[in-house]
């Protein structure tokens, strides 16, 4: 049987309407490959508490984040199913944000986003939110 684990991941715009963007580190499930900001969430932790935890871990930041998830998705890699939530969130521009976990972070306009290499989850959300 397949382990399933929970993550959640944001969606974080700035004010000029650009995306945060993180690049794993090399090695391991999708290593190099791009995602959104998040984790999995630990025993007893809700989905939004998830998130907050993460971005402050992993970008040395707190998002202001939407309460109810404006998207979910599950994927089943060969050895694990990943139910993914994401929450979209704002970050203002004078917010310094660290990249603490990722190999590189980097803020793109939606439509740029077909042009990264996602991590096949999150494949269905990049090619909704290029379109608008």
């Amino acid at each position: 049987m397949i382990k399933t684990i929970c993550v959640s991941a944001g969606i974080i715009r700035n004010p000029k309407g650009e995306i945060l963007i993180g690049r794993r580190q090399s090695g391991g499930s999708c290593g190099e490959l791009w995602e959104f900001p998040g984790g999995k969430q630990e025993p007893g932790e809700t989905p939004g508490d998830c998130l907050i935890r993460e971005c402050q871990e992993e970008l040395g930041c707190t998002p202001a984040f939407e309460k109810t998830p404006c998207a979910t998705i599950t994927h089943t890699y060969p050895d694990v199913c990943v139910h993914l939530i994401f929450f979209n969130g704002t970050l203002p521009l004078e917010d310094n944000v660290q990249c603490r976990a990722h190999k590189a972070l980097k803020w793109v306009l939606p439509v740029q986003l077909t042009t990264y290499s996602f991590c096949p989850a999150d494949q269905q959300l990049i090619e909704q939110l290029a379109k608008h």
